[in-house]
């Protein structure tokens, strides 16, 4: 009997530990400052949140090639490296989406020692009866973030969706111009 109890009393505890981890998780987050400076339709076809530390390092990526060379001249503009970090946020290959992306969070853990980034963005989708809805694009989204004083680029992402208008023409759609 003592042992019926012992377990129970251990299970009741770890229930409570399951239940207030996540909480603890999402208390132990910071709130980073962020400024999104391009939205694109050609990104990767898997979704993923990329960090660049260095104008070398975007050279060596998907993200030259997905860039026209005004829009990457822009975006090095917006970018002190010595301070600050690019960030890109590909959705992957998707279908019906509008071309508009928000980035509604960029977040660090608490933990000094080992800390990690979180990303969340909602993406525009097509409904209705949208020429451009069956339009398949690989989007990603860029922003520019504080370079933590630990930084280490490894991320949790979220993308969430929401009913967009849409667009004006198939191009807008297609490309993801228009949008910052």
């Amino acid at each position: 009997m003592r042992r019926t109890i012992e377990r129970r009393f251990r299970y009741g505890i770890s229930m409570v530990a399951l239940v207030l981890l996540p909480i603890t998780v999402q208390a132990q987050m910071k709130s980073i400052d962020f400024k999104q400076v391009l939205v694109g339709a050609n990104g990767p076809r898997i979704p993923g949140a990329f960090f660049f530390e260095r104008p070398s390092e975007i050279d060596n990526s998907w993200l030259k090639q997905a860039l026209t060379q005004a829009q990457y001249e822009r975006v090095l503009h917006q970018i002190d490296f010595r301070k600050q970090v690019l960030m890109a946020l590909a959705l992957g290959q998707r279908r019906s989406a509008s071309g508009a992306i928000q980035i509604v969070r960029v977040a660090r853990t608490a933990w000094e020692e080992n800390p990690s980034m979180d990303v969340a963005a909602r993406a525009g989708v097509l409904v209705g009866a949208c020429a451009e809805q069956n339009v398949v694009s690989t989007p990603f989204v860029l922003a520019v973030i504080q370079k933590p004083k630990v930084f280490q680029p490894v991320a949790g992402y979220d993308i969430g969706s929401y009913r967009d208008a849409c667009p004006t023409n198939v191009k807008q759609a297609a490309t993801g111009t228009g949008v910052k």
